[in-house]
């Protein structure tokens, strides 16, 4: 099986890598440690968990796999191998459909949250049109106020104009129900909190 080298691409002067390593700093009592891909794009790295482990005595750190000739070990040298060939997908999907290419983005078509439908504009989006008619015009102007300075700073910051979001449990209102409806004012816990900013 050929090992799983670093991969350099060059597309439209975008340079493209990807790696596997160990996260040693998170090895266990077990002397066991998770395995992270590294994407590297235009210089800039991006983890990407692989949710899995192996002892770290059973690491090639130069290859990148897991060494042994076992059936366990070949099973996860191929599990690496169609993770690498995903992530290499994804990079290439993003590249042909003339979007913004770096690693989170990749990392959100890898993970699939790129597909979730959760962003972070569209749920502000949904606040304030459910509390348009609900609220008083200083309130609602304040929140399109916050909304246009939120989408600044994703294009100054992220050169995009929205970001995925992951998040951790059901969201309040998910799917929403408009008897349910709460401005997030009045919520005891607002549904930002329950979600994760994929940067």
């Amino acid at each position: 099986m050929q090992p799983l080298k670093l991969v350099d691409m060059k597309t439209q002067n975008c340079t493209f890598g990807v790696i596997f390593y160990l996260k040693k700093q998170k090895t266990t009592a077990q002397g066991t440690a998770p395995i992270y891909a590294r994407v590297t794009v235009n210089g800039k790295r991006t983890e990407i968990s692989v949710k899995r482990s192996i002892a770290v005595s059973g690491w090639d750190a130069k290859k990148g796999l897991a060494r042994g000739s076992r059936e366990e070990t070949a099973e996860l040298n191929r599990f690496l191998a169609r993770f690498k060939a995903k992530i290499i997908d994804a990079y290439q999907e993003t590249v042909l459909s003339g979007g913004i290419v770096n690693g989170a983005v990749i990392r959100e078509r890898v993970t699939g949250a790129a597909q979730s439908g959760r962003t972070l504009g569209s749920l502000i989006e949904y606040h304030n049109k459910e509390q348009e008619s609900k609220l008083a015009h200083g309130t609602m102007k304040n929140y399109y106020t916050t909304q246009s300075y939120i989408k600044r700073f994703l294009k100054e910051k992220y050169r995009r104009t929205d970001i995925a979001i992951l998040v951790d449990k059901p969201l309040q209102n998910d799917p929403p129900r408009p008897s349910e409806t709460v401005p997030l004012y009045q919520r005891k816990v607002s549904p930002f909190r329950q979600a994760k900013v994929i940067p």
